[in-house]
């Protein structure tokens, strides 16, 4: 899981409960990377970002609940 960001996606989805709230977490994460200057882990975080954001643009009524 850890350089898989569909996976990553998955596991966020199902730890905190929906999208918008994974969404959060891994914008969090990417803050970490960057202040830590991870460029690798930042841009894995780019890509959970970036699939996640689709997912809410996708699937609006999923945003909010649980997936």
């Amino acid at each position: 899981m850890k350089d898989d960001p569909n996976e990553i996606c998955r596991y966020l989805i199902t730890q905190h409960g929906s999208i918008t709230a994974a969404l959060a977490a891994a914008i969090e994460s990417a803050a970490e990377a960057q202040a830590m200057e991870d460029l690798y882990a930042l841009s894995i975080w780019r890509d959970v970002k970036r699939i996640l954001r689709e997912k809410i643009t996708d699937q609006p009524d999923l945003a909010q609940k649980a997936d």
